[in-house]
C-alpha cells in the first residue's frame, strides 16, 4: 500500500470495488493515520459498517488502536505488519550484467505477457494480508496482483521496470511518483532468477530510475517477515522508517460460514 495514503491523516474508510469483485465478498479498507483519533468514532465506524471484510492498516506505534478493534462485534484476524524502507537517491547507474528497461520500451502485448508471468512466478509463495482471512481465495489474491501490475503498464509503462536475463523477463518493479520520492510498489523475481544477486541489480536500476525523475527518496515496502529481500535492501543502502499494521475485522457469521467449509 502507498506510504502517501497511509500516512493521511484522520480515519479513513472507503469500498474497494475490485477487491469486493475478485472475492465475492463486500471488501472495504479502513485506514488510522496521523492524529488525534476518538475511540467512540473507531469502534462506531466499524459497527455501523456493511463489509464483509474490512481491511484495516494503522502505525504498530498506536497502541489503543489494537483494544478498540477487538471490542467491536468482529473477529480480528491478524494479517501481517508492512514495514517501509528508505533512502536518499544517489542516481547509481544499474549494473550492465542485466538490462532493466521501462516496459514501455517493449511491445506492449510483451511487456504486459512479461510482467504477468514474472508476478505469477514470484509471487506465488508470498505470504499476503489475503492470505490470513478465509474468506478470501488465494488464488483470486494472486490473480489481483497479476491484473494490477498488468494494469501498471498500460496506466504508466515508463514506471514499470522489465529486468532482462539473456533476453528472458526475470524480473519487474512497479514505481509510483510522489512529490518528494518515488515507491516501490511491487518488485520480485522469478524463483530460478534468486540467489544470485540479480535483486540488487533491479534496485540498482529503480534508483537511477527515480534518479532522473528528480525523486530525492526511494521508498519501498514489505511483509515483516520477508526478512530476504529487507537483507539486500540494507545492502542497498536502504533504512526501516516505518511499520504498519494490517488486521482483517471480519463479520464473525462469514468468517464461521468460510472455516466450516474448509
Amino acid at each position: 500500500m502507498a506510504w502517501d495514503t497511509l500516512a493521511a491523516p484522520g480515519v479513513v474508510c472507503a469500498p474497494s470495488p475490485a477487491d469486493t469483485a475478485r472475492f465475492g465478498v463486500e471488501v472495504h479498507r479502513l485506514t488510522v493515520g496521523p492524529g488525534a483519533l476518538r475511540g467512540s468514532e473507531l469502534v462506531d465506524l466499524v459497527e455501523s459498517s456493511t463489509a464483509d471484510v474490512l481491511v484495516t492498516r494503522y502505525d504498530v506505534a498506536r497502541q489503543e488502536v489494537p483494544a478498540l478493534l477487538a471490542s467491536t462485534s468482529r473477529a480480528v484476524l491478524p494479517a501481517g505488519a508492512l514495514t517501509y524502507w528508505e533512502k536518499p537517491v544517489a542516481g547509481d547507474a544499474a549494473p550492465a550484467r542485466t538490462v532493466v528497461v521501462p516496459s514501455g520500451d517493449l511491445d506492449p502485448a510483451a511487456a504486459e505477457a512479461a510482467v504477468r508471468s514474472v508476478v505469477r512466478d514470484s509471487f506465488t509463495a508470498y505470504g499476503n494480508h489475503y492470505t490470513a482471512d478465509p474468506l478470501l481465495d488465494r488464488d483470486a489474491a494472486l490473480a489481483g496482483y497479476e491484473e494490477w501490475a498488468a494494469g501498471s503498464v498500460r496506466r504508466g509503462p515508463d514506471d514499470v521496470l522489465v529486468q532482462l536475463l539473456d533476453g528472458e523477463p526475470v524480473g519487474v518493479a512497479t514505481l509510483e511518483r510522489a512529490d518528494d520520492h518515488v515507491e516501490v510498489l511491487l518488485a520480485g523475481l522469478v524463483p530460478s532468477a534468486q540467489g544470485r544477486g540479480l535483486y540488487g541489480d533491479l534496485l540498482a536500476a529503480v534508483e537511477a530510475r527515480a534518479a532522473a525523475v528528480g525523486a530525492g527518496r526511494l521508498v519501498i515496502s514489505t511483509q515483516v517477515q520477508n526478512v530476504r529481500v529487507q537483507r539486500a535492501w540494507a545492502r542497498r543502502g536502504l533504512r526501516p522508517f516505518a511499520a504498519v499494521e494490517t488486521v482483517h475485522l471480519v463479520r464473525r457469521e462469514a468468517l464461521a460460514a468460510a472455516v466450516a467449509r474448509g
